[in-house]
């Protein structure tokens, strides 16, 4: 409701409310008046003018997901406004012990951990503000359901630039042990003003908490966390702390390039993406191989069908040595084919072949969307990168070199703050404001 009011209209609204009994966040009942453009409030000698009152209004209409207590209106008065917006619907609650964590960019919201017959549920809202996602599906949306219609690079653009696909693995510690993640699921929901125009199932997105707004987008995590062995009784009000890490991304770096088999070798520097240091990649030898597959080493599903067998191998070598946690590789630009089957009735179905190679060659195969990838990663000694596979030899393989980098350095987050003292610190910052 905050978003769609005026300061002008939340003034209007405190005027019909004059003389009305409020409470703080801290119980303490409180009345008030408006004479003049100024609020005389029963608890205090000091009246809030006019100007101070719409300054935290301006802040709690124009962006509400950042204003989630008296602290942060940073007024004279605070407590007592936040009140009167909370009595007035201007602002939501929000549950006790939420905490706002700012990670790689955007706004998490976490409750306190909650203990559960399995262990400890924590759940992690993800907030994508409506300005940022809204340019990501002005430019991808029209493929929303058409998705067989994008090209290779149209995906791993549309993936790469979803702002939704940010994805952090968390950490969950209760004083100084840490708790083992037994499982997680993520969902996402749209922006409100979105789903309605496609007639999107917003019955059947996940709920927010209150407080949060709607109309922004919002990945929802929840995760279950294992006990240590000895766990900490209920009076003894255990400390949780939330450490973040991203997972990896990858940034394509350098130009395109086009191995022939065959050809000299060669070599190629591409400059890391954030430190800036170049790396060479010595292109040893280019050559192409024949996988032998047997009909007993295939899924039930691919038996009887024409599998392609030919991938081309680029041997390298890279220096100096990347970071731990991190790598670079050359990877394909041309879709692998599909295998064939023969006409069937009633029978629809497509997939890949990719190749998990070692030392000495292939040495088996997995079903996959896209088939693109090392067949041996040692930063030290020389390298595999393959491409396919193709049912003819593919002459003129593309390729792109792509660094595999961490998205962010983890962070820790203090979430065992007691309630009480987070309470009264908020209300002794919001009095001297």
């Amino acid at each position: 409701m905050g978003q769609q009011l005026t300061p002008e209209a939340v003034w209007t609204l405190l005027e019909a409310h004059q003389g009305e009994e409020f409470f703080t966040s801290k119980g303490l009942p409180f009345t008030y008046s408006i004479k003049g453009g100024e609020i005389f409030i029963s608890r205090r000698s000091k009246t809030i003018t006019r100007s101070t009152f719409l300054a935290a209004c301006r802040k709690v209409c124009e962006t509400p997901q950042t204003v989630t207590g008296p602290k942060a209106l940073g007024v004279f008065g605070a407590p007592y406004l936040w009140a009167l917006f909370l009595a007035l619907g201007v602002v939501q609650a929000r549950p006790a012990g939420e905490t706002r964590c700012v990670y790689g960019g955007y706004a998490f919201y976490v409750p306190l951990p909650q203990a559960s017959p399995e262990g400890v549920i924590l759940d992690l809202y993800m907030e994508v503000p409506k300005e940022m996602f809204q340019k990501f599906w002005d430019r991808y949306g029209s493929f929303a359901g058409r998705e067989a219609h994008m090209t290779r690079q149209q995906e791993e653009a549309a993936v790469r630039e979803n702002p939704l696909q940010f994805s952090v693995r968390p950490e969950l510690f209760c004083g100084a042990r840490a708790l083992r993640m037994q499982r997680s699921r993520s969902s996402c929901r749209m922006p409100q003003a979105l789903a309605e125009e496609l007639e999107a199932a917003h019955a059947s997105e996940p709920e927010l908490l209150p407080g949060l707004n709607p109309e922004s987008a919002w990945k929802i995590t929840r995760c279950l966390f294992a006990w240590p062995d000895s766990k900490p009784s209920a009076a003894s009000r255990p400390s949780w702390t939330l450490r973040l890490s991203a997972d990896t991304v990858t940034v394509p770096a350098g130009p395109v390039l086009s191995a022939v088999a065959g050809c000299r070798p060669f070599s190629l520097d591409v400059p890391h993406p954030v430190s800036g240091q170049r790396y060479r990649i010595q292109v040893l030898r280019v050559h192409e191989e024949r996988m032998d597959l047997s009909p007993e080493s295939l899924p039930d599903f691919l038996r009887g069908a024409r599998i392609p067998s030919c991938i081309t191998v680029l041997d390298c070598r890279i220096t100096p040595r990347l970071p731990e946690g991190e790598s670079l590789a050359l990877c394909s630009l041309r879709d692998a084919d599909a295998p064939e089957w023969p006409q069937r009735p009633g029978f629809q179905g497509a997939a890949s072949i990719g190749v998990i190679g070692g030392a000495d060659g292939p040495t088996s195969v997995f079903i996959a969307g896209r088939s693109a990838g090392e067949k041996k990663q040692d930063s030290e000694k020389t390298v595999f990168f393959t491409a396919g596979p193709w049912f003819l030899p593919e002459r003129h393989a593309v390729w792109q070199p792509r660094f595999t980098i961490p998205a962010c350095p983890p962070e820790e987050f203090d979430l065992g703050r007691r309630r009480g003292q987070h309470r009264k610190k908020e209300e002794e910052h919001g009095t001297k404001g």
